[in-house]
């Protein structure tokens, strides 16, 4: 029966009266992410550049946008959120082909990698050494200086290999996490770096130099570098949220030639909600 009024409705997008037109786009934008699959098919269908093609793609991209900015605004008032989740809502919005589990399973390989040779009783520095050899020469990730479309969004970014500074350090702070390696994450100048945190400090959120044991360069391929660099007090209180935000920032950059589409407004509208949210 749903079926049936999919179809129904869909035959109505290229009807001449706004009205109609108006309706039946709202009703459709209603039935949210579960008519997804339906609509795609129908449209797969469809001759394109006509009328009713474009119209139906253009309410199934609505329909994308809005179902994953909203998942991605739940995610950030989550207590403890899990990062990768969070990206991929992110990049979801402008990849709507982009699969969880095909991530999820290239993540778990560089994990699993890892984890073979990785023990607990080594210290940061031998775990640190032995993700730098998997992820940048057993694995030969590469890291570019310029931020493109392709190594910025993390599906073609972390399925092709290809990272720029922002993604190097969002994929670096995601394996730290998961071996237990307390870092935190700064952004010095133009610098993409991760502090590791003593085991005696206090708090991992608020942090003076003193607590720190080295900070880590993932765009370098993970080089280390002694404690003693030169960096603000202020930096040392940035947080994951500073780097989705400054993520977001060159996003909007990347789109800034599509200022009037759903895509760059979307973007620019989750960047202010996470200010606001995470000052």
């Amino acid at each position: 029966m749903e079926s049936n009024k999919l179809k129904f409705l869909i035959q109505l997008l290229d009807d001449q009266n706004k009205e109609v037109y108006t309706i039946v786009r709202n009703e459709l934008l209603r039935m949210g992410e579960q008519s997804l699959p339906k609509l795609k098919e129908e449209w797969l269908k469809l001759p394109k550049n006509n009328l009713l093609s474009d119209r139906l793609y253009d309410i199934i991209i609505n329909i994308n946008v809005n179902t994953y900015k909203y998942k991605f605004r739940e995610w950030v008032e989550q207590e403890e959120p899990d990062l990768f989740l969070g990206l991929f809502y992110l990049n979801k919005i402008y990849h709507s082909e982009i699969n969880f589990d095909t991530l999820k399973q290239q993540l778990n390989q560089i994990l699993d990698n890892i984890a073979l040779t990785s023990r607990n009783n080594y210290t940061i520095l031998e775990k640190i050494n032995i993700i730098n050899h998997f992820l940048f020469k057993e694995m030969d990730y590469k890291v570019q200086t310029e931020i493109t479309e392709h190594n910025h969004f993390f599906d073609t970014a972390f399925l092709g290999k290809l990272l720029n500074p922002i993604t190097s350090l969002l994929l670096y702070y995601q394996i730290c996490n998961y071996f237990g390696i307390s870092i935190k994450p700064i952004i010095a100048g133009k610098a993409f770096l991760l502090a590791t945190i003593k085991p005696s400090a206090k708090t991992k959120e608020i942090i003076e130099k003193k607590d720190l044991s080295f900070f880590i360069l993932p765009p370098g391929k993970g080089t280390i570098i002694n404690k003693d660099f030169r960096i603000k007090n202020k930096d040392l209180n940035n947080n994951i949220y500073d780097i989705i935000k400054h993520w977001i920032s060159q996003t909007i950059l990347l789109l800034k030639e599509r200022e009037e589409d759903i895509y760059y407004k979307t973007y620019q509208s989750l960047l202010k909600n996470l200010i606001n949210e995470k000052a």
